[in-house]
């Protein structure tokens, strides 16, 4: 369908019943959108598929993603190479005051491997049968002899009940003016068969369209009951030897919550597939029909078109997120727009009416809308009881994939912090840890309130500290969420085990993945689960309470979007337990929580997201989000300390300490041009305990900042050399914005 309608209309049998109603009428793939100055009665223009954009990325073969151009007010790309080497790109069409060219499909060509594109040219299509749809959904394909078939969903009449949505294709010398193919290249009865995807592999023409369920009776609305439900993993495949008449053969199949919308290209061995869910996933096959899922792609997009690269790796195209990046939709239905596995962890359980706040969303998130009482709520103690806790270290640590301050406080049990040197060096040089991992502390509930939801994080492949050094694997891996009041929940993650007497009220149990939802009453103090002599994270949530130190919130709501809400804890624990708990804590200046939000706009100092990375969230949802973060901040224990902590740094996030620590990052600006910092290591450990390293004061590498204007930020770091040996920027510098 037109664009992002193609996309939605696909996919949106996946969302809420409400969703489907919404998208259903906006998102019609059988009636045409007028101009954006003659919108329909209802219709809200700024959440059409003109609100996308189709943005280009070189996936290269190490995994590291660079953008490399933008197609505004587009969508549902396709993007292959010409017999000259040239790159053609088409997609469809949304110009903003030209009505004649509105939701055409356009092509675009490129000498340079994607860096720079022509100007959009609509496409020509000459023969096209009286009454039938112009072409949507485009799929190219470059033919032995030199020619480019398009094939395109079409259709008679504008109605779900008038015909079926069917695959047809047109013929072409330059890429540009194509000439109708008669007939029907693949259709399937009582099936709406859209955005096919084709790859001529071995002398066959493979042809691969999502299953989007069965076609609506007269008057029924799309996806309106079981049979017409999209089936996940389950795609439509054909095959021909001239690329015309295609014969149907088994569905193939992928594994998980994903779709067969988006590209296949084959070289000459083996056919990839790129097909949208649980980001942008990739899957290989040998003969067409037997797949093997492969990697995930770091691009935040959908419906992906791609061409092998010259060099290495892949061109990949997508349809962006909404420009607006906050759809007015219920956030179960989020992952419509940020593609992206880890966002389902968020999605609304309650079905009834949309978030129209950050604190309705969370309620939703959480509660499923049930969360009650005004408090105030008072803290009886923390997670662990006082004897049991040895350290408590406050938010805003940083530590390698906690590029950003975190928005928690680790709390160390007495067995962990009271450990010979933590690590100790075994044999060979060897570190081994001397924690005895058979003590286990009761953790308890901080305030009386409600379980609401429980989640078993799985390892990811590989291992956690495959992504992030200084995360330990976990076989079980638990966190909890406690409700309140309407207001307030906290939550305790990396919990070994819940307590017997909260799992009986779990018929189903817990098991890796998504998250459970439930309503569990407790009080303060009783025992929620257990941990080990380990670190483990507690976070508490206000969302009365909004923190001024970032100059976009936004940058949250599609990844920890409690994040403007988290409090300092100590500020609400009762007056009896107060000084005691400060006692422990490694920071001895107020507050003494810690803080996490030091943006000042138009200042170097806070956050910042290199530009095409997905900004906090990262792209796709993958684990190791923080590639694109960067953060001047001060130092979580000590304020008198500048931190530069950088997400990728020589191959992997890492935190330096400023030599001098100046100039303060709060006084630079666009005026102050370019600055100078020499990095070094940090002398004080995250609990604080002093650091006394060789290499203390040895330069690790300069970084160079200048702050631009409308909140961006030029920025390169030179690993291994001195602020001497740096001149200025070089052309590896990156440009981050917030």
């Amino acid at each position: 369908m037109n664009a992002t309608r193609s996309l939605l209309f696909a996919l949106c049998g996946l969302a809420s019943a409400s969703a489907q109603d919404f998208f259903s009428e906006l998102f019609n793939p059988l009636v045409p959108f007028p101009p954006l100055n003659q919108p329909q009665p209802g219709m809200r223009p700024q959440n059409g598929p003109w609100n996308n954009d189709v943005i280009v990325y070189h996936a290269k073969a190490d995994g590291s993603i660079g953008q490399l151009a933008k197609f505004e007010r587009a969508g549902v790309p396709t993007i292959n190479r010409m017999p000259d080497g040239r790159l053609i790109a088409a997609h469809q069409h949304f110009p903003e005051n030209d009505a004649a060219t509105f939701d055409k499909v356009a092509v675009h060509f490129s000498s340079d491997e994607g860096k720079t594109w022509t100007d959009a040219i609509v496409m020509k299509l000459n023969g096209l049968p009286e009454g039938m749809r112009f072409p949507f959904d485009p799929t190219l394909v470059t033919l032995p002899d030199g020619r480019v078939r398009m094939y395109f969903t079409s259709l008679r009449g504008r109605q779900f009940d008038e015909d079926l949505p069917r695959i047809h294709s047109a013929i072409s010398n330059d890429g540009i003016e194509y000439t109708f193919e008669p007939g029907v290249r693949f259709s399937i009865e009582g099936r709406s068969v859209i955005d096919c995807a084709v790859a001529l592999h071995q002398g066959v023409f493979h042809l691969y369209s999502p299953d989007n369920g069965k076609q609506p009776e007269p008057g029924q609305r799309p996806n309106n009951g079981p049979q017409m439900q999209p089936t996940d993993g389950i795609g439509y495949h054909a095959t021909s030897t001239d690329g015309l008449n295609f014969t149907r053969a088994d569905d193939v199949k992928v594994e998980g919550r994903r779709r067969w919308l988006g590209n296949a290209q084959s070289d000459g061995k083996t056919i990839t597939f790129f097909g949208t869910g649980e980001g942008v996933f990739t899957a290989t096959s040998s003969d067409g029909a037997n797949w093997q899922l492969g990697s995930t792609l770091r691009v935040m997009g959908a419906d992906p078109g791609a061409v092998a690269a010259k060099d290495s790796g892949w061109i990949v195209a997508v349809t962006g997120p909404p420009r607006n990046q906050q759809p007015a939709f219920a956030p179960e239905d989020r992952w419509l727009f940020d593609w992206a596995e880890e966002m389902r962890f968020f999605e609304r359980q309650s079905p009834d009416a949309a978030a129209s706040t950050t604190a309705e969303q969370i309620n939703q998130m959480w509660s499923r809308g049930q969360a009650k009482g005004e408090g105030p709520v008072k803290l009886k103690s923390f997670p662990l009881r006082l004897d049991d806790i040895g350290y408590i270290i406050p938010l805003g640590n940083m530590q390698s994939g906690h590029t950003t301050p975190s928005d928690h406080l680790y709390l160390v049990p007495t067995g962990a912090a009271n450990r010979s040197g933590g690590q100790r060096n075994g044999q060979q040089g060897q570190r081994m840890d001397d924690r005895d991992f058979s003590q286990l502390y009761d953790v308890v509930a901080v305030a009386d309130g409600f379980i609401v939801m429980l989640q078993w994080r799985p390892n990811p492949q590989g291992g956690q500290a495959k992504y992030d050094p200084s995360v330990f694997d976990r076989e079980v891996d638990l966190k909890v969420f406690i409700e309140h009041s309407a207001h307030v929940w906290s939550y305790v993650d990396h919990l070994i085990e819940v307590d017997p007497a909260i799992m009986k009220d779990v018929p189903g149990g817990v098991q890796p993945g998504r998250p459970v939802s439930v309503r569990i009453p407790v009080k303060a103090g009783q025992v929620i689960g257990k941990i080990g002599n380990q670190t483990f994270d507690f976070a508490l949530i206000d969302t009365r309470t909004t923190r001024k130190g970032f100059v976009k919130p936004g940058h949250f709501l599609l990844r920890d979007p409690q994040k403007p809400h988290v409090v300092d804890p100590f500020d609400y624990l009762d007056e009896s337990v107060r000084a005691p708990l400060i006692a422990k804590c490694a920071r001895k200046v107020p507050p003494f929580g810690g803080r996490i939000d030091y943006d000042i706009d138009g200042r170097l100092i806070g956050n910042w997201y290199e530009q095409g990375t997905g900004g906090y969230a990262g792209l796709n949802r993958r684990i190791d989000y923080w590639v694109g973060h960067l953060s001047l901040v001060y130092h979580h224990l000590d304020p008198k300390i500048v931190v530069v902590s950088i997400g990728s740094y020589d191959g992997r996030a890492q935190q330096f300490w400023v030599k001098g620590n100046q100039p303060d990052p709060a006084t630079i600006g666009e005026k102050d041009g370019i600055v100078k910092y020499e990095l070094i290591h940090g002398q004080l450990g995250s609990s604080g305990q002093v650091q006394m390293r060789q290499d203390g004061d040895q330069v690790q590498g300069t970084v160079l900042c200048q702050v631009l204007p409308d909140r961006k930020l030029k920025f390169e770091a030179f690993p291994g050399m001195s602020a001497a040996q740096v001149n200025g920027f070089s052309a590896g510098a990156k440009e981050f914005e917030r």
